[in-house]
This record gives C-alpha cells, structure tokens and sequence, in this order.
C-alpha cells in the first residue's frame, strides 16, 4: 500500500503520530579492563555490566594497516555471554555460538600518562595527557527487538523506522525510543530507508531522541538526521552498517546532539551498490568514505563518541555552500532553512571524540556538489574551505591506529585542534590548511601495543602551512620514524610554524625529506618545503626556517644542519624567512611554453631553473616557488611564446608585515597594451622601488620589476598585454 511513501517494513510517525518504545535500562557500552587475546574465553571489562547471559557484544578490534592501500580489514569481534561474574565485570564467552577470541584487543587496567618537559612559557609545569587505547565493548542486545524478517539478509531489505512533521505544521510525528534493538535493519540503495531516521521535520523534533540503544547489521545508515533540527543521539551502540553510520543529510540541520555513542565496523558499499556517491567515492590518502559520523553542519553538539574499525573515516566535517535536497526544495523547508550556510556556520561543539583504527580519524574542509552542472549530485567536493564565522576550536580529539590521524584540506587559518591526542597513526598530521594542533601529544608508537602499520610520519609538511603550538612528540626515535616529513603538494605554502615544542629524544628531532641538491628539475612542490622555527624550541635557532638542500632553498653560508641521522641529512637550516610565489600564465590557444626563474644573492651566483607549462596537459596551469622575503635578493621570470601567453596572475603570501622581495618579470613592459590590475603603484625610478612601502612597479627598460610589499596575508596582481 505505500502508506505516506514509507514502502514496507517500517514503523512510521506522522500527522501527530508518535513512536515511544522503552525497554529495560542497561549498561549501553564500556571499555576492556585487561587485553583479551587469540584463545581467549572469558574476558576482563573495566566496569562493573548489568548484561546477562545470552546476551550477545561486540570487542572493538585494535588493529592497525599494515599501509595505505589494499583491503581494509576490521578485527572487531561479536561474541555471546554464557556466565558472567557477581561484580559484572568479568565474561564467560559462549564458545558454541561464536567461538573464542581470535584476533588482539588492548585492555590495560589504566590509560597511560605522557608529560612534556617543564620548559615552555604556558606550561611551565609541563603539559600531561592521559591516553586510554582500551578496545570498546558495546552490548547488542536489548529486552525490545525489532528487526528485519528472515528474508531480509538475501536482499538486503530490512525493517524501518521513519519520524516525518507531514502535511500540516504542527501535526508532526514524533520518537522517544530508548533500550531498543535495531537488527536487519535498512533497505540497500532506497532513499529514506534507514534503521533510525528523523525526515524533514524542521523545527518540530525538540525532545526527541534515540537513546541507550543498538543498531546492527544494517544494510543502509545507522540513524539519519534529515532537515531536522534539536534531536538528541545519545548512548548508543552501532555495529556492522553499510555506508555513512550517523548521517546528518543535506547540511540544514541544526542543534541536534550526538553524545555518547559507539560506532563500530562502517562498511564501504560495493561497487554500484552505494545509495550516494560519496558512500563509496573515494579510497585516497586524503580522502576516505564512508564515514562513522557524516557531519554537513558544524551548528550541533558532538561530543563523546567513538569510531572504531571504520573502513574510511571516523568523523567528516564536509559541509555545503547551501543546504541541498529536500532542505532546498520544499516550500516550508526553504522557509524554515532561509540564510543557513553551512561552510560559514559557527561550530557549536565538538569534544572529547575517538577514533582508532580507521581509514583515516578526522577529515575537515570538503564540500558537497548539488544542482552544480558537470557534477553528481552528492558527490564530494574537495577541498573547500569551512569559513566560520569565529576561529573553530576541536577540543580533546583522539585519533590512533589510522591511516591518517588527523587531515584538512586546503582552507583558511580558522581550525583549532586542541588537546589532541594522535598515536600510532602511519600519518598523526596532514594539514592543506593554514589550521593550528595546540597543546597536543604526538606519539609514533604505544610500547605496549603491537600495531604494525610499518612507517610512522608526524606532521607531513603538505600544501598547508599549518601551526603546531605547545605541543609534545614521543618515541619517535627509531630510526624508521620521523616527527617532519616532506611530501608533494598542489600548493606548498611557506612558513609551518613550530613553536613550544617539545619531544623525548635526544638531539634533534628528526626531519625525512628528499635529496634534491642535483635533482633540481624534478617535478612535484616536495623541495619547497619551510619550516620556521619561531622560538628556537625545534632545532635550536629562534626564527630560523627548516628547508631541504634544493639550491633555491640553501644559500653557501647556511648551516649543515648536524642532523645525527640519515633520516635527516637532507634537512637544512636557513636564516632566512621565506614566502610564497604563485604565478598563473594564459592566453588563446597559446603551446607549451617555457619560464625561467632565477633567484639572485646580493653577492653569489644566479640560481636557474626551467619550468615546462602544458596548457590542458599533465603539468598545471600555474607554478610557485618560495622566495627568501629578507635580505638582497631578487627572481627574474622569462618566458617565451608572449605573443600567445597574454597575461601573467601573481599571487604573494605566507608573509609577515615586514617582508617584501622584488620580482623582475622579462620583456612584457613595451608590448602592446600593457597594462595592469591590482594594489600597486608604479614608480619612477628603482631606488624608489626599492624603498616603496606598498606593492609597487618599475619599469626598467623592457622589464617590469614588482616589489611585494605585505600587507595583508595575501597579495594578487596581474600584468596583461595584447
């Protein structure tokens, strides 16, 4: 009959309707007490359990990967309770039913404490962390079940259960379900059709909630929140589900809280078996699906939770231009959902949040394609910035046995992770952002945990530049480890700012990047890379900038660098400060052309370098350098083909208020229709170039000399010719 377009197998509130079911209050999750391992038959819990024999749990698994591709495999383990001790903490495993324990689960009797040197100004005590990686154990069963019938597992097509507001404006169903068991559960590939699911209630759902339940076996979500606002998640256990878990839908949603919750075993969609796009997108370094917690609104409480065994990643924050779906094109929503933009959404919180042995822990600053041509609908959109408002401060995050710990895409400077914990991750951090780690503990490898997962990198020197402030690395002295370590990137700003920093290794912490002192043509941006030690507490000089040994990056006189290791004998240490070059050449129709950058030294030899541009090749449309902004140094860039190359974009950044350098741009000032765009003035001669207190150009002869002067972080200006 399709009632209200809710299909079959559901349990629907609508038009006044409610849903109240409550079963017997019970202990929702707790942690191990004592590591259970292969062959074992009863295990430890660290507290005291109201479960009862028959009841089924899951073990959290506490595994790592062994690299960045290939299968991921999760080790979590569903067992039954055949005794179970006086004081509830100590289970006999039903053997019979679900066997012994196969696979490793860390369950110390207490976490462990890290604490930094005593020497920073903010924390002149030291700084301590407590880092618990005791595995989650989560009860399943609950007094009230409902489920799928026997037939469900074949085709995928579960029971339901939908909240809708309906047709009137307040004749809204409504939930309050709490100690219920959701099993077989969801309906593959249908929209709507989830185990949990608030639809389109706008501002109709104040109290209610979801609460101190489970959800297993799910072949469609968890629970979704669909243009629904102020509903509460609280306490739940989720296991085994299909595509993103705890799914917030078209980024309108608003005011709801996510608190407490175990989500556990996120499975990816097969191949042409995923609901939207971005369930199965992507498998990348940067970028995982599906998601534990699918965030498209910072404007909620998300605090307490936990993601374990997450094939992609534990918690997106991946937020719209505008709301998208039902929130953008129902008359009442449209109304209701008027002026809400996520990506320009202040955060409400998010705190105290887990997630180990995923794909990747945290992703933040992507976006969502809808109704944009050339795109899928609910496709991923990479890297776009989240612009809040005020600077976002994530509070007390944890992130362990992951492919990467923590990641942002390219963004804005407005992202603070405070007090976070990143451990035995095969990445900690990988900032494309100008975001900022404070207070933090880096760990490479727990002692008394065997994770595997082969190399461990701590903060990966990525397009960024990201600030790591007051923080604390540990155990990164193997020699396999490296607490810096260069990578390629599409935009390699200058200037990673370490400051407070503090580690437990003797000499210098290690830094692992590429030779490139004869490979000066490579492609890729991995030579660029500066680091500026603000306060001297990385590698002894305050204001310095740690560089690779490229030749435009290291001057005769500067230090080699006594590294110690090999791991670092391609590191160097610069006096300088550096900034960014980025320049963007066009024109109709115009071939493969060539550019010469040249950086020269008040009183050493020209440093050259040729660059190949492939107008809709391989080789990007734009190319950057960084440049040395202190000191008598200047770059001349040439080129051929002006006839065809009609402009040039110049784009000046990652500086201070006192930085400034000089470009010389070859043979474009007498070409037909030369002119220009931008904050600068031209000036007559070049001593008053030199002494110009704003952005400025000459014109010497043929040539056209810039000088960028800073003002604001950024500078952008264009010369174009006809």
């Amino acid at each position: 009959a399709n009632p209200f377009g809710s299909g079959n197998k559901f349990l629907l509130a609508q038009e006044g309707g409610s849903i109240n079911i409550h079963g017997a209050p019970r202990v929702s999750w707790t942690k191990l007490g004592a590591i259970a391992d292969n062959g074992h038959t009863t295990i430890t819990l660290a507290d005291a359990v109201d479960w009862e024999v028959g009841d089924e749990f899951v073990i959290a698994g506490s595994n790592h990967q062994s690299s960045f591709v290939g299968p991921y495999v999760d080790y979590a383990e569903h067992k039954k309770i055949s005794a179970i001790s006086v004081d509830g903490r100590t289970i006999t495993l039903d053997t019979a039913a679900f066997g012994a324990i196969v696979n490793r689960h860390f369950g110390d009797t207490a976490p462990v404490t890290y604490t930094s040197p005593p020497v920073l100004p903010n924390h002149p005590n030291g700084q301590s962390w407590n880092y618990d990686q005791r595995a989650e154990v989560g009860l399943l069963t609950r007094n009230i079940k409902i489920q799928g019938d026997v037939a469900s597992e074949a085709a995928k097509f579960g029971g339901h259960v939908i909240v809708q507001r309906g047709s009137g404006t307040v004749n809204s169903g409504s939930a309050h379900i709490s100690g219920v068991e959701l099993f077989r559960m969801g309906q593959k590939q249908i929209l709507g059709r989830y185990p949990m699911h608030w639809d389109v209630m706008l501002g109709d759902a104040a109290g209610q909630f979801f609460e101190n339940s489970s959800i297993h076996r799910s072949y469609n979500r968890a629970v979704t929140i669909h243009a629904t606002d102020s509903v509460r998640v609280e306490n739940n256990v989720v296991y085994d589900t299909v595509g993103h878990a705890i799914f917030f839908e078209d980024g309108s949603e608003e005011g709801n809280m996510i608190i407490g919750n175990l989500v556990m075993s996120t499975v990816k969609p097969l191949p042409g078996d995923e609901m939207l796009p971005s369930d199965n997108e992507f498998d990348e370094i940067q970028n995982r699906t599906p998601a534990s917690f699918w965030i498209t609104n910072p404007n909620n409480e998300i605090r307490d939770n936990v993601a374990a065994g997450t094939q992609g990643t534990g918690f997106w924050f991946i937020f719209p231009i505008y709301p998208t779906g039902m929130s953008s094109t129902l008359p009442d929503a449209i109304t209701y959902f008027a002026g809400r933009i996520p990506y320009k959404t202040d955060l409400d919180v998010f705190d105290n949040n887990v997630a180990h042995s995923c794909g990747s822990g945290f992703d933040v600053n992507d976006s969502i394609y809808f109704n944009n041509p050339g795109f899928v609908n609910h496709s991923i959109r990479k890297n776009k910035p989240w612009e809040p408002m005020n600077t976002a401060v994530l509070t007390n995050f944890v992130s362990y046995a992951a492919h990467i710990g923590i990641y942002a895409g390219i963004g804005n400077e407005k992202v603070v992770f405070d007090n976070a914990i990143c451990s035995d991750n095969n990445e900690d951090i990988r900032f494309a952002a100008y975001h900022t780690l404070r207070n933090s503990l880096v760990v490479a490898n727990t002692p008394a945990v065997t994770f595997g997962g082969g190399f461990r990198r701590g903060y990966i020197i990525y397009d960024g530049a990201g600030i790591v402030e007051d923080c604390h690395f540990a155990r990164f002295n193997e020699t396999v480890e490296s607490i810096i370590s260069g990578a390629g990137a599409a935009k390699l700003h200058a200037n990673h700012l370490f400051s407070g920093f503090t580690h437990d290794g003797t000499g210098l912490p290690r830094v692992r990047i590429n030779d490139w002192s004869t490979d000066v043509h490579s492609p890729g941006n991995s030579w660029g890379m500066a680091v500026r030690d603000v306060d001297g507490t990385f590698w002894g000089t305050a204001g310095s900038t740690i560089t690779s040994n490229h030749p435009f990056m290291v001057l005769p006189n500067d230090d080699i660098t006594p590294a110690g290791t090999s791991a670092s004998a391609n590191a160097r240490l610069s006096p300088f400060r550096f900034g960014h070059l980025l320049f963007f050449i066009s024109g109709p129709n115009y071939p493969a052309s060539t550019l010469t950058y040249i950086k020269r030294e008040a009183n050493g030899p020209t440093r050259p370098a040729t660059i190949e541009f492939k107008l809709g090749g391989t080789v990007q449309g734009y190319k950057q350098y960084p440049l040395i902004v202190q000191d008598d140094f200047s770059y001349t860039l040439r080129w051929d083909n002006q006839n065809l190359a009609k402009s040039i974009d110049l784009t000046f950044g990652d500086v201070e208020p006192i930085d400034s350098t000089i470009i010389r741009l070859k043979s474009i000032a007498n070409n037909p229709g030369f002119g220009f765009t931008g904050a600068m003035t031209e000036v007559p001669t070049f001593s008053a170039l030199r002494t110009a207190t704003t952005t400025s150009f000459f014109k010497s002869g043929n040539d056209v000399l810039v000088r960028f002067v800073n003002v604001n972080k950024k500078i952008v200006v264009s010369f174009s010719w006809s």
